[in-house]
């Protein structure tokens, strides 16, 4: 079973990058393939644009393609969309985050091989929780947060986890 996994693995993979390759042609953008950080291979779609960049992170189980419509709309704006490691998106994780701050580090250094110094920085749920991760640990890299519902901000009531709500 496991070969055949990987093949329909790289199925979708392909599927995805013709889906982004293909929008990328329709704005009239280059999108940046593989970048090598330290230790991992990060997938960073690029469009150059005007402005301080924009980071844009997916939230959990999806991939930086969640983000084309959004990256349509900002047309002329400098974007990248990164896909989060240890996610279900094309970078290659190599090693577990054991902490918040694995996060912070991995973000600082991807941020650093695609040449950003302090850029805005979007998340949506667990990219939010990333986002706001990279600003408590390395808060020159943040010029301002725009978080999407982020995941991990307050711990859930275990009650309403389960369904179980007393109304008396």
């Amino acid at each position: 079973h496991i070969p055949a996994l990987r093949e329909r693995g790289r199925d979708v993979e392909h599927i995805a990058a013709a889906f982004v390759q293909r929008f990328a042609r329709r704005m009239g953008k280059r999108v940046n393939p593989l970048t090598e950080t330290q230790a991992k291979r990060l997938r960073a779609y690029h469009w150059p644009g005007d402005g301080e960049p924009l980071v844009l992170l997916h939230g959990g189980l999806c991939t930086s393609v969640i983000w084309l419509p959004v990256i349509e709309a900002l047309d002329r704006r400098d974007v990248w969309a990164v896909d989060i490691m240890g996610d279900v998106g094309r970078s290659e994780h190599r090693a577990p985050f054991t902490t918040e701050a694995d996060f912070a580090t991995w973000l600082d250094e991807a941020l650093g091989a695609l040449g950003l110094d302090a850029v805005r920085v979007g998340g949506h749920s667990l990219g939010g929780w990333v986002a706001l991760n990279l600003a408590v640990h390395r808060p020159d890299r943040v010029v301002s947060l725009v978080l999407f519902d982020p995941g991990g901000v307050a711990p859930l009531n275990t009650s309403v986890q389960l369904g179980i709500v007393d109304h008396d």
